[in-house]
């Protein structure tokens, strides 16, 4: 019997996440932050447009098959689920050859558990409709699929609720319910029934037990599922154990059902993912404009972080999956992102670095721009020690020009391939040193105002770098630091300028028990005067 129907029949049943009682729990979350969350119903007055295509799941009881409908004119609530692909989603998703069929029926018996179990979810809530990726857009019709992507922030920033099937996938057992192994976090069936007969239960608020926010699982290992998180309002989670609910009002789970301890957030990653998301969904009400540009970049800095450490079945869509979120910050900051960089404060954030140069590769598609973090495959990181956002951070470089010429339509179709590369160029102004690491032995702490400009962190975006022929760019610099870029020289024969490839992220200290000022001299910066030395060699470069 399908493990859907067994959740049907045995209603009373909670040793897994698809019982009664568990829906009943998802059902007070989303009836609450429906009627009693404000913050939560901000701009949301009318029913959604649906989108261009949509899976009509049928009434509750199953009578009628899923089909696929044409959702274009209609004003109505839908669920989108969100998901990693298995190996069986190719066989079933929609393409030209079965697009037609599927507008008959779709056979629920072809699709993966997971899918099935996402209808069965949709039809228990009372709703007619449910987007799902694979079956609501044509995967072998690249005009399809690049007008999808160009939608899908609002698809899911439309939907009334995102399904996430965040449980671990293994060999056999796939789906979003399942079972529960631990009984503590199960609530207690008082024995009585409401007006309506259903069961009455108790969930426990418990401050005292070990569990904390949602597990991490494998969608957030995958980089379209970052987008999703973020602008979805609402998300049921189907964990292993138990489900977790997120809104911009509560985050909660079985376990907390009034609210998860922020406590629990010891990186507090989720916390600035969950104030990324607010400022998105509060729009221009969110902070004054000062202060929202400043936080919304640092959280914006942090969520590209989480984001560079995802995984991408088609690095082409690496911009494209960003797209949605990246919109709408640059209509709160009122800035042009450059290869994933803001152009106003391009200096600063050029200041990246990878966490783990042995595993990092250059990316094919935008290789060729090794500024930007997006040349890479691999975790990155805009944290520059000391020196936070509350820190007076100022540059040392004159960006001068941005050129940036793209090889073909932004949206790239994930069946397209052999496109050539994007390419991008920075011209800037600034003061180039030679590369000199402090030795091993020596500790950077211990530099004297004598001492040569010395390298006190770095880091290589990519291993088996040959550092002979690496020189430095110095980018900014504070009261505690001097930041740069390692470049190595790009041969060209035609251009007066020179031409470099970055190729790491240096740091100096220049605040320790020598005088910062005469270290600072060194470089021939004054923080008052900026480049003032005479000979401080400052000159135009090109960066690839």
């Amino acid at each position: 019997m399908d493990r859907v129907m067994k959740s049907a029949v045995n209603m009373d049943d909670d040793t897994w996440t698809g019982s009664d009682c568990a829906f009943q729990m998802a059902a007070a979350w989303l009836r609450t932050c429906l009627v009693e969350h404000s913050g939560c119903r901000r701009g949301q007055i009318d029913l959604p447009d649906l989108p261009k295509r949509i899976i009509d799941v049928g009434p509750p009881d199953g009578s009628e098959a899923p089909r696929l409908y044409p959702g274009k004119g209609i004003r109505d609530i839908y669920f989108a689920l969100s998901y990693r692909w298995s190996e069986r989603t190719k066989d079933f998703m929609t393409t030209k050859a079965k697009h037609r069929a599927y507008y008959f029926e779709i056979p629920t018996h072809e699709l993966s558990q997971t899918i099935r179990d996402a209808i069965a979810i949709t039809r228990i809530f009372g709703v007619r409709y449910l987007w799902i990726d694979a079956l609501c857009i044509v995967q072998d019709d690249g005009k399809d699929w690049r007008l999808q992507a160009k939608n899908m922030a609002r698809i899911y920033q439309n939907a009334t609720l995102t399904i996430s099937a965040a449980g671990k996938m293994v060999e056999g057992w796939e789906g979003c319910f399942k079972f529960r192994k631990r009984r503590r976090v199960r609530p207690v069936d008082c024995r009585h029934r409401w007006p309506d007969g259903s069961s009455v239960y108790i969930f426990a608020d418990r401050l005292a037990t070990g569990d904390g926010i949602r597990p991490a699982s494998v969608l957030d290992t995958r980089g379209w599922i970052l987008q999703e998180q973020i602008l979805s309002p609402r998300i049921l989670t189907y964990s292993d154990h138990e489900l977790f609910w997120d809104c911009a009002t509560l985050n909660a789970s079985e376990s907390f059902p009034g609210q998860i301890p922020t406590f629990y957030d010891a990186d507090l990653s989720q916390r600035h993912m969950r104030l990324f998301k607010d400022a998105i969904s509060r729009g221009q009400t969110w902070g004054s404009a000062k202060f929202k540009k400043t936080k919304l970049l640092m959280h914006w800095k942090k969520v590209i972080e989480n984001y560079s450490a995802r995984n991408l079945t088609n690095e082409r869509d690496k911009l494209v999956a960003l797209l949605g979120i990246a919109e709408q910050t640059a209509d709160l900051v009122q800035d042009e992102l450059l290869f994933g960089l803001w152009k106003d404060t391009l200096w600063r954030e050029v200041l990246w670095w990878v966490k783990d140069p042995q595993t990092a590769v250059a990316s094919t598609t935008y290789g060729a721009v090794t500024w930007s973090w997006l040349s890479l495959h691999g975790a990155v990181s805009f944290d520059l020690s000391r020196d936070s956002e509350e820190y007076a951070i100022d540059p040392c470089i004159r960006i001068l020009d941005v050129d940036i010429q793209e090889s073909e339509d932004y949206y790239h179709a994930s069946t397209d391939s052999g496109a050539a590369p994007m390419l991008g160029e920075l011209r800037v102004r600034g003061k180039v040193v030679p590369f000199h690491l402090f030795p091993e032995k020596l500790d950077p702490a211990a530099a004297t105002g004598s001492s040569p400009l010395l390298i006190s962190k770095w880091r290589a975006d990519v291993p088996r770098l040959n550092t002979a022929a690496i020189k430095c760019l110095v980018v900014a610099a504070s009261a505690f630091y001097v930041y740069g870029l390692a470049l190595f020289p790009y041969p060209s024969h035609d251009r007066q300028d020179v031409a470099y490839l970055r190729v790491g992220f240096v740091q100096w200290i220049v605040s320790n028990t020598q005088d910062p000022q005469k270290m600072l001299y060194k470089f021939g910066w004054n923080r008052r005067q900026r480049w003032w030395l005479e000979g401080s060699g400052l000159e135009i470069i090109r960066i690839k």
